[in-house]
């Protein structure tokens, strides 16, 4: 997926789930930092837990070093949100999801098809190296599309429970 849809998407979920605006907009740059390795030639280890792990102690350490600790599990959230929506919105890519304590690939096929006028769901893990994928065609929505659905029905659900203690962030 493009950068552009990288940081539109889920920041617009972010706001309308009523996030600090400020907040979502000063952690924008964590939707796209997993295609920055991409620049570095080591885009298998940016697309992996473990980055995703190290980024958010980094920004807790940081959170921390400036004295905003009250804000910390909001700013926390909304990191680890960006940086999941980033893996959800790249569902079709080959991913090193378990970098650097493995280095093989996946990539997870999910389409609905029609199967006799009903909606089905279809999903597969594929292993393999960085070849492209076929992304959607012939099916009705494409991995893309399917990130796109989890992170709308995570808005959703947070919506849902956002008056709830358990959930609430700050």
């Amino acid at each position: 997926m493009d950068a552009a849809l990288h940081l539109a998407l889920p920041f617009i979920f972010l706001v309308l789930a009523g996030v600090n605006k400020k907040h979502a907009l000063m952690l924008l740059p964590l939707a796209i930092l997993p295609d920055l390795g991409r620049f570095l030639y080591i885009r298998k280890g940016f697309h992996s837990f473990f980055f995703i792990f190290a980024v958010l102690v980094a920004l807790y350490l940081i959170v921390v070093a400036m004295k905003r600790k009250k804000h910390a599990k909001e700013l926390l959230a909304i990191g680890a949100f960006y940086l999941f929506a980033h893996l959800l919105l790249d569902l079709g890519s080959f991913m090193a999801l378990f970098y650097p304590f493995s280095g093989q690939t996946y990539a997870l096929q999910a389409r609905i098809v029609l199967v006799d006028l009903i909606p089905t769901l279809i999903l597969g893990m594929e292993q393999g190296g960085l070849s492209e994928l076929e992304q959607g065609i012939g099916g009705v929505l494409s991995e893309q599309g399917l990130g796109v659905l989890v992170l709308v029905g995570s808005i959703i659900v947070y919506l849902k429970y956002k008056g709830k203690e358990a959930i609430k962030l700050g």
